[in-house]
């Protein structure tokens, strides 16, 4: 599934900024709850998505002879996505969400 050992708390992060965030969207809307848990599935669909193509990559660019020695880091590559792309459309809560999927991977 992937090269790089899954943090031992991941899978509790993940379940506890999910149910934070399910509670905060309950506590907003009658509705709340229902929305909150298809914006954590869309998250892990856009987690999942990100990871595959990071994977992706690896092979390719370590054929690449760019005259550095540095291995290609998928971690590092997944948190620039987050960052560069994400960061100013999702919101905290929803970054934390993803971010903890991605330690998951959910590929």
């Amino acid at each position: 599934m992937h090269d790089f050992p899954i943090p031992p708390d991941a899978l509790q992060t993940f379940d506890s900024f999910c149910a934070d965030y399910v509670d905060d969207c309950r506590d907003r809307a009658q509705a709340g709850a229902l929305v909150a848990r298809r914006d954590i599935e869309a998250l892990v669909d856009l987690a999942a998505a990100i990871a595959g193509s990071v994977a992706a990559w690896a092979p390719i660019v370590e054929r690449l002879d760019l005259g550095r020695t540095a291995a290609f880091d998928p971690r590092r590559a997944q948190a620039m996505i987050v960052e560069g792309v994400f960061d100013d459309r999702l919101t905290g809560d929803a970054l934390r969400i993803l971010d903890a999927a991605l330690a998951l991977d959910w590929r």
